[in-house]
């Protein structure tokens, strides 16, 4: 069987690492998912609200008054700031997904057998 050549090696290992962090990336932006659908649904909470009924929020372990504007446009924030995480995980995926792509064809092209000249089919 012929040795594996070292730049075959390196594409794979690449390819490799590739997919642990196409991996992560899919587990963040899952989590980031889960958060963005806490804070709707605590949003629609909150609008759903009568405005003179005192508002609260959590602040580390004590809980704060707060008015019913300022905590929507606050969730309205961090809904962003999600949007905008979730955006550049799938920015990064994509980039990492078409270098594992260019490796794979490489490697396919490394590993294809010699075309055959002259054989009629």
């Amino acid at each position: 069987m012929p040795e594996i050549p070292q730049q075959a090696q390196q594409m794979i290992m690449q390819l490799q690492a590739a997919q642990q962090q196409l991996q992560a990336f899919a587990m963040q932006r899952q989590s980031l998912t889960m958060q963005k659908h806490e804070i709707e649904k605590a949003t629609e909470e909150l609008t759903s609200a009568n405005d003179k009924e005192d508002v609260y929020k959590l602040s580390g372990p004590i809980m704060v008054r707060s008015t019913k504007s300022k905590l929507l446009d606050e969730l309205k924030e961090r809904i962003a700031k999600i949007d905008s995480g979730i955006k550049r995980l799938e920015d990064h995926e994509k980039k990492i997904a078409e270098k594992a792509q260019e490796n794979q064809t490489k490697l396919e092209k490394m590993f294809a057998p010699p075309e055959t000249k002259g054989q009629a089919g």
